[in-house]
């Protein structure tokens, strides 16, 4: 087989997200490099916490609204599908910005997922299975990250973070295993719209990386507000899937470690995040990773080869995701 041609940029971009974006735009329309971004999913990558939050802060408004003399009605439904559909559109279009964007900047596209095969070459495998080379003498890598699913059996029958955003039936009653800042806020907006919220958290408070009062703060407001937050939970053994379905029709038996049961609609994992690093080749270049798996990185956002850099998630610094 003859050797694939290798295309030559000035500044080479693996992954869309917010970062990469930025990054990009920056490289081409202030200093007019030639510019390449490749993606392997959704332009910008957009996820709409934001909006999936206004969504639930309906329910609160509604709430002050009875406060204040409205006359609002105690129990009112929510069609869960539809927002999702809008949401998803919305998603869709905010993709098609960014491309536009790119394309006014003079940045080139390309989807596909993308290896190194030599310290300043990588090569772009398209859906299609064609594969296609370019190089440059600086490449960001800003491929994000990825949810985690704990060691645990059956832990294939919840959810990640990834699978909240396909929800398209809001379950009755689920169970947040996490206690980071994603467990978090997906367990708010959940219990705010009216689902039976139980956080499962291996300490006495959640958002562990935060201020002391923040952590006490948020906790009891929470358990203020009706979320069922098990501290010094042992932990999950075995998951069971006791009935297929979405929302209500689902249903699944959390084995714990010490014995008790709990049968939930849904299970969430917010255990953690890893770096989108696996197929990168980051070995031919010579990368070096921290303790963590993440791609080390001075204050710069320099690597340690010249010329390669990384930032948002795969650096395990600022944290962009979802």
């Amino acid at each position: 087989m003859a050797p694939l041609d290798v295309q030559q940029y000035d500044y080479i971009v693996l992954g869309g997200g917010s970062g990469g974006s930025g990054s990009g735009r920056r490289a081409a329309g202030w200093y007019g490099a030639k510019t390449l971004i490749v993606e392997s999913g959704r332009s910008g990558a957009v996820f709409l916490k934001k909006m999936t939050w206004n969504f639930a802060s309906i329910t609160e408004a509604l709430d002050a609204g009875r406060h204040y003399g409205y006359d609002i009605p105690e129990k009112i439904s929510v069609n869960y599908r539809h927002f999702k559909e809008l949401r998803d559109a919305t998603v869709k279009r905010l993709n098609g910005i960014y491309e536009r964007n790119w394309g006014n900047e003079g940045i080139d596209l390309t989807h596909g997922r993308a290896r190194f095969v030599e310290p300043k070459v990588i090569e772009v495998e398209l859906p299609d299975g064609t594969k296609t080379r370019y190089t440059a003498p600086h490449i960001l890598i800003a491929t994000g990250g990825r949810p985690l699913l704990p060691p645990v059996k059956g832990a294939e029958h919840g959810i990640t973070s990834d699978g909240f955003f396909e929800i398209e039936e809001l379950p009755p009653k689920v169970a947040v295993v996490g206690a980071g800042y994603i467990a978090v806020e997906l367990a708010g907006v959940m219990a705010t719209v009216g689902v039976e919220t139980h956080m499962l958290i291996r300490g006495n408070t959640f958002l562990r990386k935060f201020d002391t009062m923040i952590q006490d703060t948020m906790t009891e407001r929470y358990e203020a507000v009706g979320v069922k937050i098990h501290k010094q939970h042992p932990g999950i053994k075995e998951v069971q899937l006791l009935r297929d379905g979405k929302g209500k029709d689902k249903l699944l038996k959390l084995i714990c470690n010490d014995g008790t049961e709990m049968e939930v609609n849904e299970l969430l994992w917010a255990i953690g995040r890893a770096p989108e690093i696996e197929d990168l080749n980051l070995e031919i270049p010579g990368v070096t990773l921290n303790k963590g798996n993440h791609i080390a990185v001075d204050e710069y956002q320099n690597t340690n080869v010249e010329g390669i850099y990384a930032l948002g998630d795969v650096t395990g610094h600022a944290e962009l995701t979802p």
